[in-house]
């Protein structure tokens, strides 16, 4: 569940595991959804290319090939915007009339973009609730929480290595943007 707290980067990234599952379980062609949500933007597959003077064989494996590209293409878009309500019921009161009060998201409700909400979602949860109040501390405080994180029982080392480096990169980014 998505909510402000301290603990908003650990929580997060347990949200979008836990989403993750939920697609995978729930949408086809999930594997192209998940990796959508792991690298925050839309992926598109390739678009096949017909080579020079082709054979009557390679002109219909073409067509064929790009039919199921067109079709995994609209299936993947319609999935993002399916996903919309999903991530948006994951949000706690507090949350969601956050995210509501947020200036893009009128545009962002009309065109159902997932990823502008989960990057809304992140930017609050990595906030802590106090998004320009307490910039300084607030990094202080997260370096703090990076640096005292401890391995959960039976999560594996390079579990708790991945998780480690990602939120290390998010703090190294926002010291950036700061």
């Amino acid at each position: 569940m998505f909510h402000i707290t301290r603990e908003g980067p650990n929580l997060y990234l347990k949200a979008m595991k836990r989403l993750g599952v939920y697609v995978c379980a729930t949408y086809k062609n999930c594997s192209d959804l998940e990796m959508c949500l792991a690298s925050k933007e839309v992926i598109l597959p390739e678009v096949p290319v017909l080579p020079e003077n082709p054979r009557a064989h390679q002109c219909k494996m073409w067509d064929l090939y790009a039919t199921a590209v067109i079709k995994n293409e609209d299936t993947l878009k319609q999935n993002m915007r399916a996903m919309y309500p999903a991530v948006i019921s994951l949000c706690d009161a507090n949350m969601e009339d956050t995210v509501k009060a947020h200036e893009g998201f009128a545009e962002n409700k009309c065109t159902r973009d997932t990823l502008k909400l989960l990057q809304t979602i992140k930017q609050y949860m990595y906030s802590n609730g106090n998004e320009e109040l307490h910039t300084v501390h607030n990094q202080v405080m997260s370096t703090i929480s990076l640096f005292c994180k401890r391995q959960e029982t039976g999560q594996s080392v390079q579990s708790f290595r991945d998780q480690f480096t990602a939120m290390r990169q998010q703090l190294e980014q926002g010291r950036r943007q700061f």
